[in-house]
Formats: C-alpha cells, structure tokens, sequence
C-alpha cells in the first residue's frame, strides 16, 4: 500500500515532502486517517533522530574529568571496572551493544566480548591489546572484527586502563565485563553508572549517554587533525554517516569566524 512505501521512505524524504506527497496521491488537502497515523509515527521518529544529533560528546577533556572521580572512589576493583569500560568505547569507538550485554540473562557467547576475545602483545609490558568484535551493527554477517587499541602514554589510555582491570578480573565465565559481584555489565548498569560518574564530575548528565563515546572518539579524532579516512575506518563506519557524529565546539566555531578578519596577503608588488 501506499502507507507502507510512505513509511520505508521516512529516512530520505524531509517530513514537509512527506506531506506533500501523501497529498499528491490522494489528491486533496484532506488526509485519510490511515495516512495521517503515518505521518505522526514518522514524525515521532524524526524527533528521535534530532534528539539524537543533540546528544553532546565525551571528548578527551571530559575522560580526564571521568578517570579523576573513579580515582577518588573506595571500590577499587569496580572502579578499574567501570574505568576500563570507558576506555574501550573511546578508543574503540564502540556503541555501547557492543562490549555490555542487554541483560543479566541475555548474555550470547557468539555475540558478545568475552575474556577469551581479549590479546595482549606482551604479558609484562604490553604495547597493544586487541578486542574481537564478534557482532557488530555494521557487521550484519557476523564475520568478526578486530580492534587494535595502541598504549598511548597519558592518564586517558586504553592499555592503562584495560590491563589493570583484566588482571583484577578473575577468570570465570561469561561477558568481558563483570563486576565485583558478578554482575554482568549490562547497557542500563553502565548507562546509570555513567550518569552518576558525569553529575559527580560536575556535568549535566541528562545531556550525554553511553553514545556519547563513540561520538566524542569522531569529534576528538577530528580535532586532533586525523584524515577523514582514517576516522571512517576506526569507527568502521561504511558511509559518510560518520560526520554526523563530529561536534565542533563553540571555541572551534570563534577561531574559524576570526579568520575573516585577518588581512589578506599583499600582493608582490605593491
């Protein structure tokens, strides 16, 4: 039906050329009830996605801020836990599915990290821990991916971060993230703990969630001067769907607005 082809078109089509289009077929200014409930449930999902786009990211600046209120807290092996976490959605530029599990009875070995997917380049002194990524949303096959997290030398580090937890960890079935009570890592513990992380660190929570790793990786790559290629491949982005998780920060926007007054280059000559 018409209303189905309306509905699949939702992605592409502006939510006004909805309208119009849904007016051209029937031929009047007046919609059938069936097509006016589509058009409300496309309007709710354009309101998601805008929602979406809101979402602030969690640059390098705020993992510092992260790394200081775990540091001060007394459950050190949770807070190593939780630490760790956070890094490997920075640096592996993850969506939060894809190192938590959906719930304490929804762990899939098939789908989801475990301590085995885990490979360190030295056992003393490692340089590289690799995670494998058995599923992913942009690997609908299911053939697997590698992630290659380099040591980096500063406070905020994924080899840092990840190798003190899997050596506090202990070795016992289930979901590479498991906390002191073995508790699995789920996508709404991380999510709560993570709110209350950012209120202590003195942020609004309510304006950042397990998301905004991943896009704080795009934004901060591309601060850092990193080509677009290369944050494409990282984040294993197929599309240029990518740019839109970069944030230019207010302080970007000021220096670029103030080279339109610097003077122009004097021309040979005069």
């Amino acid at each position: 039906s018409f209303s189905t082809w309306l509905e699949a078109q939702k992605q592409w089509l502006p939510k006004t050329d909805i309208r119009v289009y849904a007016r051209v077929y029937t031929c009047t200014q007046q919609l059938t009830p069936c097509l006016e409930l589509t058009l409300q449930g496309i309007k709710k999902e354009h309101l998601k996605a805008a929602q979406h786009h809101t979402r602030l990211p969690i640059t390098q600046h705020i993992m510092h801020r992260i790394r200081l209120v775990l540091q001060h807290r007394p459950d050190d092996y949770n807070s190593k836990l939780l630490w760790a976490a956070c890094c490997t959605a920075f640096f592996g530029f993850l969506r939060c599915s894809e190192f938590t599990v959906p719930s304490q009875n929804g762990y899939v070995p098939e789908s989801r990290p475990s301590l085995a997917d885990i490979s360190v380049n030295s056992r003393t002194s490692p340089s590289m821990i690799q995670v494998y990524l058995k599923q992913s949303k942009t690997d609908p096959f299911r053939q697997g991916v590698y992630l290659c997290l380099g040591k980096i030398g500063s406070d905020v580090c994924p080899i840092t971060s990840l190798f003190p937890y899997l050596i506090a960890r202990k070795v016992t079935p289930g979901p590479l993230f498991i906390t002191k009570n073995g508790q699995y890592l789920t996508q709404q513990l991380f999510g709560s703990r993570l709110n209350g992380i950012l209120q202590e660190a003195g942020l609004d929570a309510k304006q950042y969630n397990t998301h905004s790793f991943r896009i704080g990786a795009a934004t901060s790559a591309r601060e850092s001067g990193m080509p677009d290629t290369d944050i494409q491949m990282l984040g294993r982005w197929k599309s240029d769907a990518y740019k839109l998780y970069i944030r230019t920060s207010k302080e970007q926007l000021a220096k670029l607005s103030s080279r339109l007054g610097a003077r122009p280059p004097t021309e040979t000559g005069q």
